[in-house]
């Protein structure tokens, strides 16, 4: 029988690897689920014009509806996933770590400068996808624009419930997960490339890289969950912030020349992304412990310990409590306990192979639906 007590407090690669799979197939599944209940209130339009659907979906009602339920999918997906594999949700994805004052005064300037720094890489790659006749998928929403009411909800549901529910699963539990076992910079670059390829999209590939990269980067180094979901939400209110600029003659001319966008798009890019770094090590206090720093360095200073050292708060469920008497033996004596040391290796083993299996069909399910949408775009299906 399990108690709040009994709950793991951290998490391991294979509930990362859990986490990815179980929140592609929730939020792919609800948007399925949604699509069938559209069909059967339209279902003698759609009988009549088998495009109909398409066009329903980019109702401006739907559009809210739908991500409410994609993100009400991940975050109830969290809760269950936490309740079978006996994880306490709030401490093992940092929800109980509180931000900084200075982290919350600088996330806003860094977000739109994050954004500003990219913004020529990002125009760089529309420009591919226009030379190799793909068509970016187009999502109106400028009828919630002409209110305040579609306003609000457009931002609840672009900005507040991603920024939440997306922030819970992948610099929750699959970066936390990923974090236990791998270097800081490949645990945020792995998070990363999963968040980016759970949206599926071509056009969006490049940016949520790279966000992506400076949501796990923020969030390691504050040591809490909700600098990486005041970012997240501070991201999408630019986007449509910026939007509601376009939609009123408010554009930004300078990125409509083709010279400027190629001669500065990366130089543009790495300045942008490492003075993002510099700045949240500063203002978190931790430029000597930068994640940045030592991966720059190749972690030249570090100390070099050559016994195998077992994390067992990651191994082992609380319930077992005999194994931290182990282990403090293990450390005094270390030729006692040998049995439960190889116990811990042969879990780690399987482990291993559960999770590169898991990540492999998560990888393969996300490959697979990009191809096919890239197909479809360049086709001007979408």
């Amino acid at each position: 029988m399990y108690s709040k007590n009994n709950l793991r407090h951290k998490l391991n690669p294979v509930d990362s690897s859990l986490g990815f799979l179980g929140a592609i197939l929730a939020i792919y599944g609800a948007a399925t689920a949604f699509q069938l209940i559209l069909m059967l209130i339209y279902l003698s339009e759609v009988i009549a014009d088998s495009n109909y659907l398409t066009s329903v979906l980019s109702f401006p009602w739907v559009i809210v509806v739908s991500s409410i339920i994609n993100q009400g999918a991940l975050l109830g997906f969290c809760f269950l996933l936490c309740k079978i594999r006996h994880i306490d949700l709030f401490k093992a994805t940092a929800v109980n770590q509180k931000v900084s004052l200075s982290i919350i005064l600088i996330l806003p300037i860094l977000s739109l400068f994050l954004i500003m720094s990219n913004t020529p890489l990002l125009t760089a790659v529309d420009n591919f996808f226009e030379l190799i006749k793909y068509k970016v998928p187009d999502i109106n929403i400028d009828p919630l624009l002409n209110s305040p009411l579609g306003i609000i909800g457009i931002i609840f549901a672009t900005c507040v419930l991603p920024a939440i529910c997306e922030e819970l699963v992948f610099r929750g539990i699959i970066l936390q997960g990923l974090a236990s076992r791998f270097r800081p910079i490949n645990a945020i670059l792995l998070s990363a490339f999963a968040f980016s390829m759970m949206h599926m999209s071509p056009a969006q590939t490049v940016h949520q890289f790279i966000l992506g990269i400076a949501l796990g980067y923020v969030v390691l180094t504050t040591k809490s969950l909700w600098a990486g979901v005041l970012l997240h939400f501070l991201n999408n209110l630019w986007a449509v912030l910026g939007t509601i600029f376009q939609k009123y003659g408010f554009g930004a001319v300078l990125f409509d020349n083709t010279i400027f966008i190629y001669s500065t798009a990366i130089l543009f890019s790495l300045i942008g992304i490492i003075g993002f770094f510099l700045a949240v090590d500063l203002a978190a206090k931790k430029t000597k412990d930068s994640i940045f720093i030592k991966a720059i360095t190749g972690f030249k200073n570090r100390e070099q310990n050559n016994r195998y050292v077992i994390n067992y708060d990651v191994i082992f469920t609380p319930f077992q409590r005999v194994f931290d008497e182990v282990k403090k033996e293990y450390v005094e004596q270390p030729l006692s306990g040998q049995e439960y040391i190889m116990y811990a290796q042969d879990k780690e083993k399987k482990h291993k192979k559960i999770f590169v299996a898991l990540m492999c069909i998560a990888f393969g399910i996300c490959i697979a639906f990009w191809i096919y949408s890239l197909f479809l775009g360049i086709k001007g299906y979408v």
